[in-house]
């Protein structure tokens, strides 16, 4: 089952100011199931039979909004955007695996291997020309935040429940958050020629942990 759909909005407050969205979600739920039965001929004689089946349970949704206001001057020409935005992409697979083996004992494996993305951004933006210079100034700042959850659960089964196997499973979070500054200032020459003079300032910062181990890492960078 697939299902999404997409909306946007535009409301002119004056000649001067707008504001508006943009709404977006999506959504599937794709299943599967695979059977496989094998063995081994020796002598006409059928050994070493064993049979498999997995099963596969995938949920995926999507959503992402954005919301701008936006102000332009035709006289000054002057003009101020800010953009807020989110952005979610969830994902939650499981999957059951059981063997039967004639020669050995059964085996029931779960595995869950979700993934929870979140992505926030604020983007604002200022242009204007200075005076009667011929210079155009553009300056703006962005920051954005990235929280991702990547949990990993494998389980077996002991004969009466199912156990968590911590050699196999973890729990993984990274988070990411830049912020970036920048100016640019552009002037025109003899109607064909442009010249640009930009600066930008980026600022990374990392996080990552992982609780089986217990083991968290911080990076930094500008």
């Amino acid at each position: 089952l697939r299902i999404g759909g997409t909306t946007s909005i535009n409301y002119e407050l004056d000649e001067k100011n707008i504001i508006g969205g943009v709404f977006e979600l999506h959504s599937s739920n794709p299943k599967n199931t695979e059977l496989s039965n094998n063995y081994t001929l020796q002598n006409n004689t059928i050994s070493n039979q064993y049979g498999s089946s997995n099963i596969n349970d995938d949920r995926v949704r999507m959503f992402g909004s954005s919301l701008f206001y936006k102000y332009y001057n035709k006289k000054t020409e002057k003009s101020f955007d800010i953009n807020l935005d989110y952005f979610s992409h969830d994902r939650y697979n499981k999957n059951d695996f059981f063997t039967n083996q004639s020669s050995s004992s059964n085996s029931l494996t779960k595995i869950n291997n979700d993934n929870i993305k979140n992505n926030y951004s604020l983007k604002i933006d200022y242009s204007q020309p200075l005076g009667e210079s011929g210079i155009y100034l553009e300056t703006g700042t962005k920051i954005n935040f990235l929280d991702t959850k990547n949990p990993y659960d494998y389980k077996n089964w002991n004969g009466s429940e199912f156990v968590n196997n911590l050699f196999y499973s973890n729990n993984f979070h990274y988070k990411e958050n830049i912020n970036a500054l920048y100016m640019t200032l552009q002037k025109k020459f003899f109607k064909k020629l442009d010249i640009n003079i930009g600066l930008r300032f980026e600022n990374t910062n990392i996080k990552t942990v992982q609780q089986i181990s217990n083991t968290t890492n911080k990076r930094n960078s500008n």
